[in-house]
């Protein structure tokens, strides 16, 4: 595959797996450094600075509080999240994004959108007696406000 720029990208993916077992995660190598992650250490990224490509040194980059919704569930960093931790964070953003009618969570930046650096500002609340806009639409989620 090639991108406008003209660099190569490989993408190979399976739902096939022999040899080592739960071992999801990806690499990415760029011109000025690569990334990797593993579902395995899933608190971990892994990554490189510089065009050594063999040479250079690996740092991992350990989440702590203050990275998005991880303080809610772990108090300090480098402490193992689990994939329940995960879930509750996925329904929690998927709620509300039903009762703010805005998308919460990972979501991919619109061609009519703002820039993916420009953070986009927080919708209003709702006062009290106000109707949010998926009420607006007919769609109720009991507990969430």
């Amino acid at each position: 595959m090639r991108l406008r720029s003209g660099a190569r990208v490989v993408l190979e993916a399976s739902r096939v797996a022999v040899g080592e077992q739960n071992n999801y995660g990806f690499e990415v190598h760029g011109t000025r450094g690569a990334v990797s992650w593993d579902f395995r250490r899933m608190n971990e990224l892994r990554t490189s600075l510089g065009e050594a490509y063999q040479d250079q040194t690996v740092t991992t980059v350990y989440v702590r509080p203050g990275h998005g919704e991880y303080a809610a569930s772990q108090p300090g960093a480098a402490n193992a999240m689990g994939f329940d931790d995960l879930e509750v964070i996925e329904a929690h953003a998927f709620l509300r994004s039903i009762a703010d009618g805005t998308a919460h969570g990972a979501t991919l930046p619109t061609r009519s959108g703002p820039p993916p650096s420009t953070p986009r500002p927080a919708p209003p609340r709702p006062g009290p007696g106000s109707r949010s806009p998926a009420r607006e639409r007919g769609v109720t989620c009991p507990g969430v406000r």
